[in-house]
C-alpha cells in the first residue's frame, strides 16, 4: 500500500557539511527526479569534486557518492 510520508534529499561535501537541501517535505510513494545545479544553499557555485547525496523517506535512508565535474 502506497503512503504519503516525509522525504528529505540533501547534498553534503566530502567533509560532511551540508551543501544544499534539495527536497524537504511530504510526498506520495512513487518515482521522482531531482536535479542539483552545483550551487550551495546561498546560490554560490561549488567546486568540482566528490559530493554525497542522502535521501531519507519514512524508515528508509541511503547515501551515495557523486562527482561534480565542471
Amino acid at each position: 500500500m502506497a503512503r504519503t510520508g516525509p522525504v528529505t534529499l540533501s547534498v553534503y561535501d566530502i567533509t560532511g557539511r551540508l551543501v544544499e537541501r534539495l527536497l524537504e517535505g511530504s510526498l506520495e510513494a512513487g518515482a521522482y527526479r531531482s536535479l542539483w545545479d552545483g550551487r550551495d544553499s546561498h546560490g554560490v557555485s561549488v567546486a568540482s569534486g566528490v559530493y554525497i547525496y542522502q535521501i531519507s523517506a519514512g524508515n528508509f535512508s541511503d547515501a551515495k557518492k557523486m562527482a561534480l565535474i565542471r
